[in-house]
């Protein structure tokens, strides 16, 4: 564990930050990521309104793609083959409804299917275009080629609905509410789902408050700063 001076982190999230670092064995990135971590707790307290661009001084977006692309091998490595395990416990046994079985057998694995789409995308095409747009935002070479190579579309933040498609797994099991009474394996499974799915729309909240905001406020100033150069040399010439 951490020593304190992580005190601003409740211990219950410092516990499940460490553990998907640990997880891929890596050591939790403090003090370099500090910021970074200040705000996940505000967005795991439900603080997410006090969020503004003050905030945004000491944030780093590979800090961000770096928790964000952990928090995927965590995911798909652990957590999903957790619930995949109970669900497996939970249909094998004799006294699940034959339409729920089939209902969570098909809703289960296209869910999954989509979710690891949307990891796969997010870590070959997302998280590289906006470090190489951090790495620009840096370095005073090369603005002007890489504004006319990169694609402004992907920081318009449309990453879909995956966190709220879990929802429906829980709302197939409410249809068969009075056949599952003592199912323990299903309970188990329907718990790992609700805190999964709270767990996918805190990841949704660090992209939509943090990643993308931060991404468009460096390529506004990308722009910008081009835009006046380009002014100067038709003004020179």
């Amino acid at each position: 564990m951490q020593a304190f001076p992580l005190n601003f982190l409740s211990q219950s999230l410092l516990d499940s930050i460490e553990q998907r670092y640990t997880y891929k064995g890596l050591n939790l990135p403090y003090p370099e990521a500090k910021a970074l971590l200040e705000l996940i707790q505000k967005i795991y307290s439900n603080e997410n309104g006090i969020i503004d661009n003050s905030y945004f001084k000491d944030l780093k977006l590979k800090d961000i793609i770096h928790f964000l692309s952990v928090s995927h091998y965590y995911y798909t490595n652990k957590i999903i083959p957790e619930i995949e395990l109970s669900l497996d416990q939970a249909l094998r046994h004799n006294d699940i409804n034959l339409h729920l079985w089939k209902e969570l057998f098909l809703f289960f694995n296209s869910y999954k299917k989509d979710l690891f789409q949307h990891i796969e995308e997010e870590e070959t095409f997302l998280f590289p275009a906006l470090l190489a747009l951090e790495e620009t935002y840096n370095n005073d070479k090369e603005k002007e080629n890489f504004l006319l190579n990169f694609d402004k579309e992907i920081l318009k933040n449309e990453h879909g609905a995956i966190e709220d498609e879990l929802a429906n797994c829980l709302e197939i099991i409410k249809l068969y509410e009075n056949e599952k009474k003592d199912l323990f394996p299903l309970n188990v499974f329907m718990n790992q789902i609700s805190r999964f799915e709270i767990e996918l729309r805190h990841h949704a909240y660090i992209e939509d408050l943090l990643m993308f905001p931060l991404a468009q406020k460096y390529y506004s100033e990308i722009s910008q700063s081009t835009l006046k150069k380009y002014k100067i040399r038709i003004y020179i010439n």
